[in-house]
């Protein structure tokens, strides 16, 4: 038995594939299956059930499982417990996001960071809310940029800031408003591009606008796009109107031509939280990028 046979069994127990399990890992699936039959003739036993819809752990597979698990850990946390005494932050910091917090705050955090740490790297994947935190809670990423928070005792959420929702309208839209502020009549008249409903801005926005009495058959909407970016580069081609939030307009103003306004008697405010399991290794160089995100927004920090 050695380390990268118990990655390649840890990753298909995961992914109940071989097929997701070497994408993963960066090895061709050929390598993954017999890093599974030398387990298992070592063994003497089966690891998985195989048919041809599904992968499952056997119970001797459930027993390896959590023993891997430990290992893998134990093993990390040798390594960076002799980084963590050399004083070298290095390594990669493997965060997923949602749309809401993640575009607008990222960048500048990676940067600043990387500059602190020349050694760090980062994997930076955007998901639903749901998907990410299933990434969390089985530890298949450290942390998480979300807006939503869901119930688990495995789950530390620290609100890190605030975000409103603003108008982002074309450049060459002539609209009333009063001091930056549009009345809710105006916005109703104007074409607007929003997340669809089924996304979890969607479904906020949509939640939001309810609150005040608006759906959207009372909205004129020209398109449903889920790409930050796309609609960003469709308000500024003129095609319509959109809400976000003021540090995603802030951002997407760098790269293109809009204007930006607040709705009135519309209070629509974005929470913003960073998540990290309480049973999850974290490497020194994660804890770092924690540490570092909690002093910008002076937080106390974790660690």
């Amino acid at each position: 038995m050695d380390i990268k046979q118990l990655e390649a069994f840890v990753a298909v127990a995961k992914k109940q594939s071989f097929s997701k399990a070497a994408k993963d890992l960066y090895l061709s699936q050929p390598t993954i299956s017999s890093h599974i039959q030398n387990l298992e003739n070592e063994m003497q036993t089966s690891l998985f059930n195989r048919n041809s819809k599904s992968i499952t752990l056997t119970d001797s597979g459930y027993i390896l499982f959590n023993h891997a698990i430990a290992i893998l850990n134990d093993c990390k946390r040798a390594i960076n417990d002799i980084k963590d005494y050399q004083g070298k932050i290095e390594g990669n910091v493997d965060l997923v996001y949602t749309c809401v917090p993640g575009e607008a705050i990222l960048p500048p955090m990676v940067k600043n960071f990387s500059r602190l740490f020349p050694g760090a790297t980062f994997t930076l994947k955007n998901m639903t809310h749901d998907q990410a935190i299933t990434e969390l809670i089985n530890d298949d990423a450290s942390l998480c940029l979300t807006s939503t928070i869901t119930e688990s005792d495995r789950l530390v959420y620290t609100l890190f800031s605030k975000n409103d929702l603003v108008l982002v309208c074309p450049p060459d839209l002539d609209i009333e408003n009063k001091d930056g502020f549009v009345s809710l009549e105006s916005f109703k008249k104007l074409p607007l591009i929003l997340k669809s409903d089924e996304s979890l801005d969607g479904d906020y926005l949509s939640r939001k606008l309810s609150s005040v009495g608006i759906n959207s058959k009372d909205l004129h909407i020209r398109a449903y796009i889920d790409s930050d970016n796309l609609i960003m580069s469709m308000v500024s081609a003129g095609i319509g109107s959109t809400l976000v939030t003021n540090g995603l307009a802030q951002y997407g103003k760098r790269y293109n031509n809009f204007n930006i306004y607040r709705i009135e008697n519309l209070s629509m405010v974005s929470d913003h939280y960073l998540v990290y399991s309480n049973k999850k290794f974290l490497s020194p160089t994660e804890k770092a990028f924690l540490n570092y995100v909690f002093e910008l927004y002076n937080l106390e920090k974790p660690f």
